[in-house]
């Protein structure tokens, strides 16, 4: 089964080949002759002749869906090319077109580690060939074993960085949305360090705006956040999603997770951080990261007053953590009444419900009657 990760990618490739050199029907016929023509004078022409047939029948036959004829026909058209070493340079875009056609039909037919091979020879003889790199980053990503995502990541971060276009923006798009996906593995199973780090190995080097859509950078930038409080750095955490709550207020996940409450408990837990460091001036941000939390939301509200009122008394700010000690008398007062009368409301249900059951006697009696 072909890896859901380069699906969109493989896409992208496809539409590279040169569909200008895709045409007419079977060449079976030019290419016994070419063959005949070139063991009869292997010339410069008529080697090329004979591969560049051989490819294109191969380019047919890939459109078609028939990938299993496809690569016999690239891979003969390159080793056509590659008897005329000396003649026929691996630069030459003919000998690049075959070996990029080849490793993609390779690829495509659940070849990654052959068609690995062939790029990797046609990238030492031209490296800057970029739609070349770009299918080597997606190979790469195809074959299994986080070595070989590391290197793949390396690839399509170095395309990003110093790659032409429109293979640059490939390069950054690809980078950015396997980075993420990747960064969440580690996170899920309790590394958020580990995550932090393949995360912001890309995003520093290329930027974290650079994903295919708003909502990928979004999600990226989320990412970021998360992963610096779930490491215990909740101010660093602050200084990723503030911004993006300031840009995208509404944003959320796809499990509706939303950024307000992550947010205010990112605020909350920095709060608490600050009073663990014990001082006025960490007391007194302690109270200002406790108001943040109650003006994005989320937060439990007496939770931060409590924290207010800690915070005020080691500042030395008495009036202020009385203040808050009364609203939170107050608030719990509220909360015991709200209880209080809903419980009273349920058990004033419950008697009128038994008070409309007749009486089973009552019931027989009537029936007996009829």
């Amino acid at each position: 089964m072909k890896s859901y990760r380069i699906c969109l990618l493989l896409a992208l490739a496809v539409a590279l080949l040169p569909a200008s050199l895709a045409f007419g029907q079977s060449r079976t016929a030019d290419i016994e002759d070419a063959k005949q023509l070139t063991e009869e004078n292997p010339t410069f022409n008529n080697r090329l002749r004979l591969g560049t047939l051989q490819y294109l029948d191969g380019v047919d036959y890939m459109r078609a869906g028939d990938m299993e004829n496809a690569i016999d026909m690239m891979q003969a058209g390159v080793w056509s090319l590659e008897d005329g070493a000396g003649l026929i340079a691996e630069t030459h875009p003919v000998f690049e077109e075959a070996r990029y056609g080849l490793s993609y039909a390779l690829l495509q037919n659940e070849n990654p580690y052959e068609a690995l091979l062939v790029l990797e020879q046609l990238i030492n003889s031209s490296p800057t060939f970029g739609k070349a790199r770009f299918l080597l980053g997606a190979t790469l990503m195809n074959i299994p074993g986080e070595k070989s995502q590391q290197r793949g990541m390396e690839v399509f971060r170095r395309l990003a960085l110093d790659g032409r276009s429109p293979y640059k923006e490939m390069g950054e798009r690809a980078a950015i949305r396997f980075a993420y996906n990747l960064s969440t593995v580690p996170h899920a199973t309790g590394d958020p360090e580990a995550a932090t780090t393949l995360l912001t190995s890309i995003t520093g080097a290329i930027g974290d705006d650079k994903g295919a859509t708003g909502d990928e950078d979004n999600k990226v930038k989320y990412a970021k956040g998360e992963y610096l409080r779930d490491s215990g750095d909740a101010m660093g955490a602050i200084s990723e999603l503030e911004p993006l709550y300031e840009s995208a207020p509404n944003f959320q996940l796809d499990n509706g997770v939303a950024l307000s409450g992550v947010l205010s408990n990112t605020y909350f837990q920095a709060g608490l951080s600050q009073l663990e460091l014990g001082g006025a001036s960490a007391a007194q941000l302690a109270a200002e990261l406790f108001d943040s939390a109650a003006r994005v939301g989320d937060s439990s509200a007496l939770d931060v007053r409590h924290g207010k009122a800690i915070a005020y008394t080691v500042a030395g700010e008495s009036g202020k953590a009385m203040s808050e000690i009364k609203a939170i008398a107050e608030q719990e007062a509220r909360e015991r009444r709200v209880r209080e009368m809903r419980e009273r409301r349920a058990a004033e249900r419950s008697e009128r419900l038994e008070a409309r059951e007749e009486d089973p006697a009552q019931v027989a009696a009537r029936r007996d009657n009829r």
